[in-house]
């Protein structure tokens, strides 16, 4: 009930008989009546809040300059930032925790670059000074002077780090161009690469279009600043030269063995076309079973390969067993993981080659947790010599996995 009257002398009053919910409802607003829908009965953080509102009300009441409510507001409302002026007066809001490099770059990118010292509120700092609200603060500059890479490490804004990097990469430019070369042709010789042949123009502008670079060149600057990884490369122009070699990668030493797609003894059946499957790739001393496929003849599977032990017909399982033949080979899918550090995928390659075993495949990616995946397909002649070459890729610097690929 709310209404206005006058007494008998002509002065008016007003009236007003509220709950208490109609109480909070008409001094905090719909906010109040949030509270109560939810059933909420205790001291909480929204009645804390609704304190805060309260307190901004009166601030409004008191300041009658918009401008100072407004930068007031902004202090107590933006808690994880802070807001400082320049000498002109000018608010500037930062991260909580910038330093005065933050604060240069903000103002502008120039500034930023040119920053050798700051004045917070009169007073001489380091860059390294965290900021609070209210400070002002004065950036002192040297046109002779550049950005430290130890910024990087100091600023909190993604924008003064962006800027820092952004530098260096301009500045240094040709010379992280002719670093990005020398580090691939480095580790193109590491992998017993001829380089001329490996390093094609037209292979490295492949790569370079796969990582979504412009130019080559700026391929090369990217990884002598270190922006892109060398297993990135390194494992695309593998990959490229497999493709277009199609055989086993170069100077890798060769074995006399001959690749076979048989070495196969099927239980009661002789002549019938057999062919060792692609999805668990077994060796001699796995346990085998047989599939008979529509077509294709025979398919030899490992007995764990979930291939054929989900959903198949028993009716088409057949027996087989290894024949006793030391000259044929096999194919054989492993999977190294490893820190993505430089060299890790020479260094798994060069152990490869010193096992004397050939590779028909290398591929490798790196992951978003800074590992590198490099998956290896390996010409083997039994279990024995593929469980040895794993043990040997386990003892490689930086390589914390390696096991058998299944299907």
């Amino acid at each position: 009930l709310h209404t206005t009257v006058i007494d008998n002398n002509g002065e008016t009053f007003e009236v007003q008989i509220r709950t208490y919910q109609m109480h909070q409802t008409a001094e905090y607003g719909i906010a109040a009546h949030w509270k109560y829908k939810t059933g909420q009965t205790k001291t909480t953080s929204f009645d804390e809040n609704l304190t805060w509102l309260r307190q901004l009300m009166e601030w409004q009441k008191d300041l009658n300059d918009p401008n100072d409510f407004m930068d007031t507001l902004k202090v107590d409302f933006f808690a994880d930032e802070v807001f400082v002026f320049s000498p002109k007066g000018d608010v500037i809001n930062l991260p909580e925790g910038s330093t005065p490099i933050d604060f240069a770059y903000r103002i502008h990118t120039q500034v930023g670059n040119t920053c050798v010292g700051a004045k917070v509120n009169g007073r001489i700092v380091p860059l390294s000074y965290k900021l609070s609200s209210g400070n002002i603060v004065d950036i002192i500059t040297n046109s002779n002077s550049g950005p430290s890479l130890d910024w990087l490490n100091i600023v909190k804004s993604n924008q003064a780090k962006k800027k820092i990097s952004q530098y260096f990469k301009i500045k240094d430019r040709d010379k992280n161009i002719e670093k990005g070369k020398e580090i691939l042709e480095k580790e193109a010789k590491r992998l017993n690469y001829n380089v001329n042949e490996f390093l094609k123009d037209e292979w490295i502008d492949e790569v370079r279009a796969k990582l979504n670079v412009s130019t080559i060149d700026d391929l090369y600057a990217a990884l002598g600043f270190g922006t892109v990884k060398l297993s990135q490369v390194t494992a695309k122009l593998i990959d490229i030269y497999n493709r277009f070699n199609k055989k086993p990668i170069k100077n890798i030493v060769k074995s006399k063995r001959k690749v076979q797609k048989s070495g196969i003894d099927v239980k009661g059946v002789d002549g019938v076309k057999v062919r060792i499957a692609k999805c668990c790739t077994p060796v001699p001393g796995d346990d085998i079973i047989g599939y008979i496929t529509i077509g294709r003849g025979i398919s030899v599977h490992r007995a764990d390969c979930p291939n054929v032990n989900n959903n198949v017909e028993e009716s088409r399982i057949v027996q087989v067993s290894w024949q006793k033949d030391e000259a044929n080979s096999y194919e054989a899918a492993i999977e190294v993981r490893a820190l993505d550090k430089p060299n890790v995928i020479g260094d798994v390659a060069n152990r490869i080659n010193e096992a004397k075993l050939n590779m028909t495949s290398l591929n490798a990616r790196s992951t978003r947790d800074g590992d590198a995946i490099v998956d290896v397909i390996l010409e083997i002649t039994n279990i024995d010599e593929l469980e040895g070459i794993i043990d040997k890729l386990k003892r490689v610097k930086n390589v914390f996995d390696v096991y058998r690929m299944k299907a």
